[in-house]
C-alpha cells in the first residue's frame, strides 16, 4: 500500500512569480533551503555559512489552492534541499499554469510538480538532507531598543554609494540631535574596520561615512535609549533583502 506524503500543497500560475521570488533571495543568502511546514503554514529559511544573516519567508495556508500536512507526533515537518535545484524546476516560470510541491513519507525526497502550458507535466524529485537542523533566529520587533523601517529603493541607493569591495558596514543611532533638530535621532551607516589592523585599514580602498537624510529615505526610526548603538550588517545579504523588499513594493 503507498504511503501518503506527509505534505502537500499547490499553488495557482498567479502566485507563481511570487514563490519564486522567495527563492530567489533566499539562494542569495544560502545555497540550502531549510522548509518547515506547520498545519497553518508553510516556513522557509536560509542562512549563510558563517551565520551572519539569516532570513525567513512565510505562506500562510490561504496564500495556496490546496494545503495539507499529515498528523505527526513532531509540531512540524522539516527538511532540508539545495536551493539550486529547486530553482532548476521554475525555468520555465512563464509557461507554468499550477504548481503541487510535497515531502514525502521518509522526508528523502521534495517533489516538485508543475502543470505548464498545451498540457506539458512535469516533476522534479529533489534529495533532501538529512538530519537538518532547523536554526530559529526570530525576534520581536517591538522588543528592539532601535525600531527602524525605510523606503527599500531609496536605502538601496545609499548602500550604492560604499566600494564593490567592502562586505560589512556598520549601522550607528545616535540620539538627539540630528538635522539640528532636538529629540531627533540621527542614523549613519560607516564602512566595518572594527578588528582590521592599521594597516588593513590603510589599505582598503575606501572608507565609506553616510548620514542618512532627513527625507522619505527614513519612514519610522524609534531609537528607546540615551546612548548610541551599532550593528554590524553583511552588505551582499542586506541588499538581496532589500531587493526583495521592493519586489513586495513594500
Amino acid at each position: 500500500m503507498e504511503e501518503l506524503d506527509l505534505f502537500e500543497c499547490t499553488f495557482s500560475e498567479s502566485e507563481v512569480k511570487r514563490f519564486l521570488g522567495a527563492l530567489k533571495f533566499l539562494y542569495r543568502i544560502s545555497s540550502t533551503l531549510l522548509l518547515e511546514a506547520f498545519p497553518e503554514k508553510l516556513v522557509l529559511r536560509s542562512i549563510n555559512q558563517n551565520q551572519s544573516a539569516y532570513t525567513r519567508v512565510e505562506f500562510g495556508r490561504d496564500f495556496f489552492e490546496s494545503y495539507f500536512t499529515r498528523e505527526t507526533t513532531l509540531p512540524s515537518i522539516q527538511c532540508g534541499g539545495l536551493l539550486k535545484s529547486c530553482l532548476a524546476a521554475f525555468r520555465t516560470a512563464h509557461a507554468v499554469q499550477s504548481v503541487s510541491r510535497a515531502i514525502d513519507s521518509s522526508v528523502s525526497v521534495l517533489r516538485f510538480q508543475l502543470s505548464c502550458a498545451q498540457g506539458v507535466n512535469k516533476t522534479y524529485a529533489i534529495s533532501c538532507m538529512q538530519d537538518v537542523e532547523i536554526l530559529s533566529a526570530d525576534f520581536e520587533v517591538v522588543d528592539m531598543p532601535c525600531q527602524l523601517l525605510v523606503d527599500s529603493r531609496a536605502f538601496q541607493g545609499l548602500l550604492s554609494s560604499f566600494h564593490p569591495s567592502t562586505s560589512e558596514i556598520v549601522m550607528v543611532a545616535t540620539p538627539g540631535g540630528r538635522q539640528g533638530r532636538m529629540g531627533q535621532p540621527r542614523l549613519q551607516l560607516q564602512s566595518y574596520t572594527e578588528g582590521l589592523s592599521a594597516g588593513a585599514v590603510k589599505k582598503a580602498e575606501m572608507q565609506t561615512e553616510i548620514t542618512v537624510p532627513d527625507d522619505d529615505t527614513i519612514r519610522k526610526f524609534v531609537l528607546n535609549t540615551s546612548e548610541a548603538i551599532d550593528v554590524t550588517f553583511a552588505l551582499k545579504e542586506l541588499k538581496a533583502a532589500l531587493s526583495y523588499s521592493e519586489g513586495l513594493q513594500m
